[in-house]
């Protein structure tokens, strides 16, 4: 009877451990999860001209609550609270001011260097679009300058390079936009995208 007592009570002992341990980690890496997000995402724009395009480009930062310009030479650099969010507004109004098509962005996500182009637009669920270009989709759809739909959502197929978009024209019907990201299809639009679509 007092061996299986001690075999309960060290059972419960193992146990009340190993869930002061889980709880411990747990807290810890929450605690570091609120760290990287405090921690502000260095975003450095490879351009011409940085010094013209500091102040206007901070203000619309600050005015958004998405950061802030922390330098400029021979390049911009830039704090970010939100990388999405972020790199979108910074590439609409480097180009809405008249920065070089060439401007690069230098960042890390997760872990990874990544370079885009300017001309890369993140398109955002809820957001209004306009047609500036117009252009023909994977199935041979038109769409004209000044055609305008809500975006819904994406969906991505690496194995065709295919690009899902879904929108919608009246703001509630969804449709279905196919597009393929190789270059004798619609590579180019897709990695130029700004040049094709403005927030309207």
């Amino acid at each position: 009877m007092e061996r299986d007592v001690l075999i309960v009570t060290a059972i419960l002992v193992a146990a009340g451990a190993a869930i002061a341990w889980e709880r411990r980690e747990r807290v810890r890496e929450q605690a570091k999860a609120a760290e990287d997000a405090a921690r502000p995402i260095i975003v450095v724009a490879k351009m011409r001209e940085a010094d013209k395009y500091a102040e206007p480009l901070g203000v619309a930062l600050e005015r958004a609550n998405l950061g802030k310009v922390t330098g400029s030479g021979a390049d911009l650099t830039v704090e970010l609270t939100d990388l999405e969010r972020g790199l979108a507004l910074i590439k609409r109004e480097l180009l809405r001011l008249g920065a070089s098509r060439d401007t690069t962005l230098e960042f890390t996500r997760k872990g990874v260097r990544n370079v885009e182009s300017v001309m890369h637009l993140y398109l955002e669920p809820g957001k209004r679009y306009r047609v500036i270009k117009a252009f023909v989709d994977h199935d041979r759809d038109a769409h004209p300058e000044g055609e305008e739909w809500t975006f819904l959502r994406s969906a991505f197929v690496p194995y065709h390079s295919g690009m899902s978009w879904f929108v919608a024209f009246d703001g509630r019907e969804e449709t279905h936009v196919r597009l393929q990201g190789i270059p004798e299809e619609q590579g180019y639009v897709l990695d130029n995208l700004a040049e094709f679509l403005v927030e309207a």
